[in-house]
């Protein structure tokens, strides 16, 4: 496979920051309405200025609203409803430019109806019309329109999530910092942990304190430890389950759909656009930490 084909496959399988904040989604969806509606008004596009007043004023004010309203639908209401495929955890740099593209489709598709439907396009209903070009020309109308507003919040979201990312890094550090070498170690280090698999029967017996984080893979979780018995070991069962039978030991924290990790272990927290990675002692692995976790995080390290 070609070096730039491998490449961008990469890019696409990164993890991408995802936003869901339904207020700001809201705004953001007002203002790019708006700026639909300013956009026209003043530039007057795509043969606009043709139109009669009356019909150009409905344009131009009903291109907005329906901006308005596609994009809101879209950020609002459908990663609610399909919430298993909008997961933070799981999104990627190709998910998002499969949504963008879908936000610009829906856009020229519904401004293309709303057309249709107040008459400005009139050969929609003489027959043998065909439609697929005046559609195709809504696509690129949308497209040239939406994707400035669309550019502008996707960098402003980028920028703000890396500022709020590294500050939260540097104040998880600083608590590191600040605590030095947590009592818990030591007395973890003389309690056993015993994890117990799917089936029941086979029992793993681990010494808490040797346990640097747990991953989950498919089936099975993979326990990950240092000093004498440095290695991994691999249990069938899930991640969910192990997080209950750790319930007793508070240094261990869930931070990640796959991740738990031991806080008593971590050493530094780094922080980029697409969220927060752990540094654990004797790692070379970096450990993310979703976002929904952090507030419960932070509260945790500065707990134990």
């Amino acid at each position: 496979m070609p070096s730039e084909a491998i490449s961008l496959r990469r890019f696409f399988q990164r993890p991408y920051s995802l936003s869901l904040d339904a207020k700001r989604d809201f705004f953001k969806s007002f203002l790019t309405g708006l700026f639909v509606s300013a956009f026209l008004l003043v530039f007057q596009p795509f043969g606009l200025s043709g139109n009669e007043p009356g019909l150009k004023s409905l344009l131009i004010s009903g291109y907005g609203l329906v901006s308005f309203l596609a994009i809101a639908f879209n950020l609002i209401l459908v990663p609610r409803v399909l919430n298993k495929i909008f997961d933070e955890e799981r999104w990627t740099a190709g998910r998002e430019v499969l949504w963008f593209l879908w936000i610009v489709f829906s856009v020229g598709l519904t401004n293309f109806l709303f057309a249709f439907l107040v008459n400005a396009v009139h050969p929609f209903f003489k027959p043998g019309f065909d439609p697929l070009p005046y559609l195709l020309l809504f696509q690129f109308m949308s497209l040239v329109v939406a994707l400035f507003p669309i550019v502008f919040w996707t960098l402003w979201n980028q920028s703000r999530r890396l500022k709020h990312n590294l500050q939260t890094a540097r104040e998880i550090s600083e608590k590191v910092l600040a605590r030095g070498s947590l009592p818990t170690t030591e007395a973890a280090s003389s309690r056993p942990v015993v994890l117990t698999a799917e089936n029941g029967k086979d029992r793993y017996a681990f010494d808490a304190g040797s346990i640097l984080f747990i991953a989950a893979g498919g089936n099975y979780v993979e326990v990950t430890e240092q000093g004498e018995k440095a290695g991994t070991v691999l249990i069938r069962s899930s991640l969910g389950k192990v997080e209950k039978q750790l319930s007793g030991f508070p240094f261990f924290f869930r931070c990640h759909r796959a991740f738990i990790v031991n806080l008593a272990e971590i050493r530094k927290a780094t922080g980029n656009a697409q969220g927060l990675k752990l540094d654990l002692a004797g790692s070379d692995k970096k450990i993310p930490v979703a976002r929904r976790y952090t507030r419960a995080f932070k509260e945790r390290l500065g707990a134990t």
